[in-house]
């Protein structure tokens, strides 16, 4: 039977670890508890089979159906642009700024200019 050795016994030993200090455990042991404490920090050594992450998580996931259709439209906008990963274009697409109507009714303008000027040259 394995011996259960509690999170305060695992750091005593890595205190006198790298003090240079003799060790009732195995070295190799002991370099394993430090490499877990520096990586997952108070979340080491939370016990056999429970789950431990070095930082919260931070993310969500979101699942949602499409039709046949509106999937090959999402993938084809997808596709499109310069989106890395499908994530970040839904997250550009979900939080772009509002538009700035002045700005848009400039373009307009503008692209209305340029088109009379297309049709009285031709």
């Amino acid at each position: 039977m394995r011996r259960k050795i509690s999170r305060e016994e695992k750091l005593a030993a890595i205190q006198r670890f790298e003090n240079g200090e003799p060790c009732h455990e195995e070295i190799e042991t002991v370099r394993r508890w430090r490499d877990e404490l520096h990586k997952f920090g108070e979340h080491a050594f939370s016990g056999y089979g429970r789950r431990r992450n070095s930082i919260p998580q931070k993310t969500k996931v979101l699942v949602f159906r499409l039709r046949r259709a509106e999937y090959e439209r999402f993938l084809n906008c997808f596709q499109s642009s310069q989106a890395p990963s499908i994530s970040e274009f839904a997250r550009r697409q979900l939080f772009a700024p509002e538009p700035d109507l002045e700005e848009i009714e400039k373009r307009i303008a503008s692209l209305n200019d340029a088109l009379k000027r297309l049709i009285t040259e031709s």
